[in-house]
C-alpha cells in the first residue's frame, strides 16, 4: 500500500508541469538520474525505484534540466550486459553510460542505515569537467514516508544549482561573409535516443514457415511436396551489425519433425528501424518418425543435414519489438528407413533435395 501511495504521488508529480505550462530553459542540460543504492535500509525493490523516480521528477520540475527516461537507462545496461542497476553503483559505469545517453550531468544517490536512523546523500557529476559540481544531504528515520520528504529536500537543492555551475551550450557561430537573421529560439525537448529503434542487443522470433522441397537425387528422386511449419530462435548481436543465434524449426504437414540449426546474419540499416538481413543457416535433424500423409501405409524413420541461404527484413519498434519476413534457398540430403505397415516390408533409402523457403513472424527484443 506504501508502495502504491509513492508512486501515485510521483505520478502526480509528472503532471504538475503540464498543467502550469512550464517551459523548459533552452540549452538546459540533460542529466542521467542512476538508481538510489541502498546500504540495509530496509527498503523494498519498488520502494528504491518509487524514490528513484521521484528524485528524477524532482529535479525536471521547472525545465531547468532534461531528464533521461531509466527505461532508456536500463535499455543501455542491458547492450553493455549488466544485469540490474547493481552493477553501475560505481561512478566510472555512470560516466559512460551517461555519455553513450548524450547526458551532461549524471546524478547518483545512496540511503545507508546509521544506527536508528538513514542518511541519504546525492551528488551531481559533471562529465565534461569531470567533477562532481553539487551534492546535499539528510537524515531521516528509515521508513518510506520520512525518506520521500528527505529525497524532496535533495531534489530541491540539486535543482537550484545555478546556471553558473553548469557550462552553457554555446551555440555555433554564423560565417563571416554570409551573414543571416539569427533564428528565434527554440524550446528544449526530451531527446529520443536512436537506440529506442536500433537493432536489439537480444532478440527472439516466432515465424511460421512454408517450405517446398524437391528431391533431386538418391532413391528419393523426383519426389516433392510442401511443408508447413514455425521456426523459434534466439539471436544475438555482437558489434555493430553481426548477428549469430541457435533455434527449432518444426515441420508439421505432411510429416512432423524437428531441425536444430545455428544461424548468421548481418543487421544492415536502410533507415530508422528498417533493417536489410542477409543469412546463412546450417541444420540438422535426428531420429524422428514419420507417418507420410500422400502415403498413408508407411512409416518413415529419418535423419538429415540441411544449409540454405538468403535475405530478409526486419522492422522495429520502439516497444522492443518488431516483424520480420524472410525467404531463401537451400539443400538437404536425407536418410530414411522406410517399412509398410501392412507387409512389413522395409528398407533404406537416401536422396537430396533442394528447397525454397518463406516465413514471417514477430521479434522480441530486450
Amino acid at each position: 500500500m506504501l508502495t502504491r501511495f509513492i508512486c501515485l504521488v510521483v505520478l502526480i508529480i509528472n503532471l504538475l508541469p503540464a498543467s502550469r505550462s512550464i517551459a523548459q530553459v533552452p540549452g538546459a542540460p540533460v542529466v542521467a538520474v542512476f538508481e538510489i543504492e541502498s546500504h540495509d535500509s530496509g527498503l523494498k525493490r519498488q520502494e528504491i525505484v518509487a524514490l528513484t523516480d521521484y528524485l528524477a521528477t524532482r529535479l525536471g520540475e521547472g525545465g531547468r534540466f532534461l531528464i533521461v527516461p531509466r527505461s532508456e537507462i536500463k535499455k543501455r545496461l542491458v547492450q553493455q550486459k549488466k544485469e540490474t542497476y547493481k552493477s553501475c553503483y560505481d561512478q566510472s559505469c555512470q560516466v559512460e553510460i551517461g555519455r553513450e545517453l548524450a547526458a551532461k550531468l549524471t546524478v547518483s544517490a545512496s540511503i545507508s542505515r546509521i544506527g536508528s536512523k538513514c542518511v541519504v546523500s546525492a551528488g551531481m557529476y559533471d562529465l565534461q569537467k569531470a567533477a562532481t559540481i553539487q551534492t546535499a544531504s539528510a537524515q531521516a528515520p528509515c521508513n518510506a514516508d520520512d525518506l520521500l520528504e528527505a529525497i524532496k529536500k535533495i531534489g530541491t537543492k540539486l535543482a537550484g544549482l545555478s546556471q553558473a555551475q553548469v557550462e552553457p551550450i554555446k551555440p555555433e557561430p554564423l560565417p563571416a561573409k554570409k551573414p543571416r537573421p539569427t533564428p528565434a529560439p527554440v524550446l528544449a525537448t526530451k531527446p529520443v535516443p536512436a537506440s529506442r529503434l536500433e537493432f536489439p542487443g537480444v532478440s527472439s522470433s516466432v515465424s511460421m514457415l512454408l517450405s517446398l522441397p524437391s528431391f533431386v537425387g538418391g532413391d528419393l528422386e523426383n519426389r516433392s511436396g510442401v511443408q508447413f511449419g514455425f521456426d523459434l530462435s534466439l539471436d544475438f548481436l555482437t558489434g555493430s551489425w553481426f548477428v549469430y543465434g541457435f533455434g527449432l524449426r518444426t515441420p508439421l504437414t505432411p510429416y512432423i519433425g524437428v531441425e536444430i540449426f545455428f544461424r548468421a546474419a548481418a543487421a544492415i540499416k536502410l533507415s530508422n528501424g528498417l533493417y536489410l538481413y542477409p543469412f546463412v543457416a546450417a541444420g540438422i535433424s535426428p531420429l524422428t518418425s514419420v507417418q507420410v500423409m500422400d502415403e498413408p501405409n508407411y512409416t518413415w524413420n529419418s535423419w538429415g543435414f540441411n544449409v540454405r541461404g538468403g535475405l530478409g527484413l526486419r522492422w522495429m519498434w520502439s516497444s522492443g519489438w518488431g516483424l520480420c519476413i524472410d525467404a531463401g534457398a537451400g539443400f538437404s540430403s536425407w536418410s530414411v528407413y522406410e517399412k509398410e505397415a501392412e507387409s512389413g516390408i522395409s528398407g533404406d533409402e537416401d536422396g537430396q533435395a533442394v528447397q525454397v523457403d518463406i516465413s514471417t513472424g514477430i521479434i522480441f527484443g530486450w
